[in-house]
Formats: structure tokens, sequence, C-alpha cells
């Protein structure tokens, strides 16, 4: 239930990627918390104290990515926000990255009232290939800037973001904010399973969209020599257009027999997944974050990523996983064959990798969080 006289902390709008951390922040945190949800599935396991219906509105460029082939950001506005954030009493609003006209709805709520204090969460860490896109970034960079002293602070997930911040708007403050893990689901469990000492199974957990590069593990795979091919692939992700492309290619390569698709598992049952394969890889060209990454670490694997993927703030070269030159199929097979021949490595890689996610569980990273908005 909304309460008009306390001061409260909104959150604009709902963010998969960071559920637990809304119900950590609404546990320890003094001030009632609200988190804006587009759709109903949001609100499940969602213990605010309030999750806020709103309505987005795309006004019909949404449409535009029905006709292109690069899927273009379509700023979103949000219906009734100056309400809502009245209605909430709104004094700290954490705003899901800037180019969005929810952003400038934001400002314009805090016009008048000197006492509201607007962070922005950015995954943001380059600008856009196409050129379109770019253009619509920079317009919102620049009222973004225009509105710089309603902005408190930029918090980004990665070192790559900071870097991107502190080159464009070096007169905003920025924070490195690590997306944190809840090690309460993803941690390593007794298992009966026992692992194969020749058998390598290798995991990718991601979208079947064109930059996550897929065909760069299963090229990878290729390369593996006569002694070296007693490996599983398994991929997951939502049965979306771009499952079948990758299935041809499975099948155009001989690879059939060796790879398993899956459907997205409940997060719930996840680490049995992870804790089922060897290694998980993520090659994409590009990820703003990547939060299987730290999941799979918590989980006690050993990561292996391309070097534009931001969860590498996660990982540690060689002490918790690889980190190979995005697109270098060659280098990733190296990897992928150092593992499948050295066991004692993997699981010290997946040791190590273990301990060192336990900085970013939900308790620190949000007590982190509190202490940067107070």
């Amino acid at each position: 239930m909304f309460n008009e006289t306390k001061p409260g902390m909104v959150f604009v709008p709902y963010k998969k990627h960071v559920h637990d951390f809304f119900n950590k922040v609404a546990e320890m945190s003094d001030q009632p918390v609200f988190v804006l949800c587009p759709n109903v599935s949001d609100t499940e396991n969602l213990f605010v104290d309030e999750a806020v219906p709103v309505k987005l509105s795309w006004f019909g460029l949404k449409l535009i990515n029905k006709f292109v082939k690069y899927q273009m950001h379509v700023p979103v506005y949000l219906r009734d926000l100056s309400r809502i954030l009245k209605k909430t009493n709104a004094k700290k609003i954490i705003v899901f990255d800037f180019y969005h006209w929810y952003t400038l709805q934001c400002f314009f709520y805090s016009f008048l009232r000197s006492d509201v204090k607007i962070y922005i969460y950015s995954e943001t860490k380059r600008w856009p290939s196409n050129l379109v896109a770019k253009l619509v970034m920079k317009f919102f960079l620049l009222l973004l800037k225009i509105n710089s002293k309603r902005v408190s602070k930029i918090f980004v997930y990665t070192n790559e973001g900071a870097s991107w911040w502190r080159g464009n708007a070096p007169e905003l403050k920025i924070e490195v904010l690590p997306a944190s893990i809840n090690t309460l689901n993803f941690c390593k469990r007794n298992s009966s399973r026992k692992k194969s000492q020749t058998q390598l199974k290798i995991l990718m957990n991601a979208r079947y969209s064109p930059y996550k590069h897929h065909d760069d593990l299963i090229d990878a795979c290729l390369l593996f020599k006569e002694e070296y091919q007693d490996y599983l692939i398994t991929f997951v992700g939502k049965p979306e257009d771009g499952i079948n492309d990758v299935k041809k290619l499975v099948e155009d390569k001989g690879l059939g027999e060796k790879v398993t698709f899956l459907k997205p598992i409940q997060k719930e049952i996840l680490s049995e997944l992870y804790q089922a394969h060897d290694v998980l890889v993520l090659p994409s060209h590009g990820e703003a974050i990547g939060m299987v990454v730290p999941e799979a670490m918590a989980c006690g694997l050993p990561t292996i990523t391309s070097d534009t993927v931001g969860a590498n703030i996660y990982v540690q070269h060689s002490i918790t996983g690889f980190i190979f030159k995005t697109g270098n199929v060659d280098e990733l097979h190296s990897y992928l064959k150092l593992l499948y021949a050295d066991r004692e490595l993997m699981q010290s890689l997946g040791n190590y990798g273990f301990k060192h996610i336990q900085k970013c569980d939900l308790i620190p990273t949000t007590q982190t969080f509190l202490a940067m908005t107070n």
C-alpha cells in the first residue's frame, strides 16, 4: 500500500536480473521500497513494499524491429509515472539506464522537488555500431548532461562501463557496483553425480541472438582431434527464431549427436544444471553483463568468456576461468582442450571461482548500495 508521508525509494522499472536485489534492498532499507512492474509475472516472489503495475509505451516505434535485421533500441515511456512517483512520495529514484523517455519523466518530477535524488543504473559500455542507434543514444546523453545536477550518481556494472561514462560525461559521479548474485540459489550442493574424468560437458546458457555467437563454440569444438572426441554441448535458451539457425548449423557440421537443446530452466533448480556440467562458455560479441557467468562460478564451474563480456568483472583470468579474444575460435578451442586434458586445473579454477564470487553475494552488495545512496 502506498505510504504518502514516509519518503519512498522507487526502482524504475523492474529488471529480471536484479529481482533478488530488490528483495534484499526492501529487507535492509529503512525506507519503503517500490518497484514499477510492467508484467504480472514480474511480481512473483517479489517481497517489496509495493510492486506497482505500470504500462509501457513505445509510441508504435517498436514495430521497426520487425522490418530491420539490426534490433534497434526503442526508448520507453511509462504512463502515469508522475502520478505514481507522487503517490509513493519518491525521494530516491533508481532508474535503469538513461536512454529512455522515463528517465526524462523522472527529471521532470524532480524539477520542483529539490529533495529528490536520482540514481541511474547503466549497462552501457560502448557506442552502438548502428548509426541511428548511436544518434539516439547521443541525444539522450545530451539531455542527461543538461540535467546532470539532478543525477546523484551513475552506477555501472563493469570497469568498461565506468571508462565509457568517465570519457563521455566526466561531470557525473560514477560508481562501479557489479550486479549481486544470490548464493543461496546458486551454490555448490552435495551431488550424487560423479563427474566423468574423460568426458567434457560444456554448457552455454544464452538467448539465440546472433551476437551471442553459438557458432564460435561449435567451430571451436570442431577443432578437437580424435583423442578429444568425448565431449557434449548443452545449449539453453528460449525457443526463439534464432534457434533454428543454430540447429541447422549443428546438423550441417555433423554434431547432432553431441548437442542437446534445452528450454530455460527455473532458477530454483538451475544450479543443478550448472553442476551437471564441467564448464560454462559465453562467446558473445559484446555482452552488457552476462549473469550466467557469476551464477556458474557460484556453483563451482570454471568459465570461458570472450573479452567483450561485461561479466568478466567477476572473472580472474587463469585463476577462476579464461578470457579469450572475441571471435578467436582457436584461442577458445585451446582453453577447452586445456580443461579437457587437465581435470585438476578444472577443479582448481572452479573452487577459486566459488570462493571469489562470495564477495558479490546479495548482502555485501546491498550494504554497499545503501551506503552509496545515503
